[in-house]
């Protein structure tokens, strides 16, 4: 009898850039989800499940980067340039996501100490945005 995994592929596998977590690893899942990126081996069920709440993340992101543009906007920037100027920043940081550095540490190497991007990390943490984040994965992950 042939062995099932689950295999669970973000929209990235389109541009054959994807990390598809599969459970249980190895076999016909990898060698098809490797073709389209590359895979990552999970220990369960749960494991993979989580990862499927944390890949939900996607619409949180752009929402994100639609507030931003919304609020530079309000402020008097034209409405054609808050995409291009949002959309420059975050493509311009994302290169750093290939170092081998953590997210707290690549957080702490943007906020200068006394910056903008330091009090703004610290007002937002202070609101308990990521609080609530991890809370609606919580959720996501019972549902």
């Amino acid at each position: 009898m042939a062995e099932v995994s689950r295999g669970i592929p973000a929209v990235s596998v389109a541009n054959r850039a994807g990390l598809t977590p599969v459970f249980p690893p190895g076999g016909a899942a990898d060698e098809l989800f490797d073709r389209l990126g590359s895979t990552l081996p999970v220990a369960s069920e749960q494991v993979l499940d989580a990862t499927s709440v944390a890949s939900a993340t996607v619409a949180v992101y752009f929402a994100y980067l639609t507030a931003i543009s919304d609020w530079v906007t309000a402020q008097g920037l034209p409405p054609e340039h808050p995409r291009r100027l949002v959309g420059a920043v975050f493509t311009g940081v994302n290169a750093d996501l290939a170092e081998p550095a953590g997210f707290d540490e690549l957080a702490r190497h943007h906020a200068t100490p006394g910056g903008q991007n330091e009090r703004l990390l610290a007002g937002v943490r202070a609101a308990g945005v990521y609080d609530s984040i991890a809370r609606e994965l919580d959720r996501l992950l019972k549902a």
